[in-house]
């Protein structure tokens, strides 16, 4: 039967698995799969849009073939669009001499 335990699980010398902080530094990036990550690309995707997210970014992601036909995701981050105020309409002012 589980137990419930008081304070936090301590995270014993855990390495993070990617440099998310050095990749969503809003330069291009291009990761080689086998190389940079194990995953499929398209869940190596799915982490780039997560990571970007966790810290108020946007990321792009692009699946290509490099020259030795390996598969290379190219990503780039940058900040979300924050909306401005709203822009004032144009108050619709009534005739002032209306013609009869």
């Amino acid at each position: 039967m589980a137990t419930r335990v008081e304070g936090m699980i301590e995270d014993h010398d855990h390495k993070k698995k990617y440099d998310w902080d050095a990749w969503l530094d809003g330069g291009k990036w291009l990761l080689v799969h086998g190389v940079d990550f194990e995953v499929s690309p398209g869940s190596f995707r799915m982490q780039v849009y997560q990571a970007a997210g966790n810290r108020g970014l946007k990321a792009r992601t692009q699946r290509m073939l490099d020259d030795k036909n390996r598969v290379v995701i190219a990503i780039q981050a940058r900040p979300k669009t924050v909306p401005g105020p709203a822009t004032p309409r144009a108050e619709v002012v009534a005739d002032q001499n209306p013609t009869p």
